[in-house]
């Protein structure tokens, strides 16, 4: 087996559940990881090691991912994958956001910790790996994601930002 079959088989379910995360749909998420994949293993020369191997490979899911929901409305902005992902808001309601107003209104709910949680969770950090960088335990983790979710979801309906 090769070095980059070996790659893919360590990280492809974890690549998998992030995408399924983002877009819900088993048949995008499965042409998405192996446009991501093809997408690796083209630029797998140019890695530089800035970033671990599961956080390129994330990045090169998100941006994939980010490239499909551009075709299907264009409009769409980069702030608002942060929403999308975190579940607050659905692909038609991205059509009517009209600034980041929304965005920064929302986020200015959250203290440093939850922001940190909600942002992490968005570009496919596990609970585990938020925990370690928080120093707290995984369950923690979870707790503050749903909290902050929670509160984003909260405000907006106190604002009349249609989820």
């Amino acid at each position: 087996m090769g070095e980059f079959e070996k790659l893919y088989e360590k990280y492809k379910q974890d690549v998998t559940n992030y995408l399924y995360f983002l877009t819900k749909d088993v048949q995008l998420t499965q042409e998405l990881l192996q446009e991501t994949f093809l997408k690796a293993s083209i630029g797998i020369i140019a890695f530089r090691s800035k970033s671990s191997i599961k956080t390129w490979l994330f990045s090169i899911a998100k941006n994939c991912y980010l490239d499909t929901v551009r075709k299907k409305q264009p409009d769409i902005q980069y702030d608002d994958e942060i929403l999308l992902s975190a579940g607050i808001i659905s692909d038609s309601f991205v059509e009517r956001i009209e600034n980041m107003d929304i965005l920064e209104r929302l986020f200015k709910s959250l203290d440093e910790k939850l922001k940190f949680t909600v942002v992490k969770r968005s570009c496919g950090y596990s609970f585990k790996e938020i925990a370690n960088e928080l120093k707290i335990s995984e369950s923690s983790a979870r707790v503050l994601y749903h909290r902050a979710v929670k509160k984003l979801k909260n405000t907006a309906a106190s604002e009349k930002i249609e989820p």
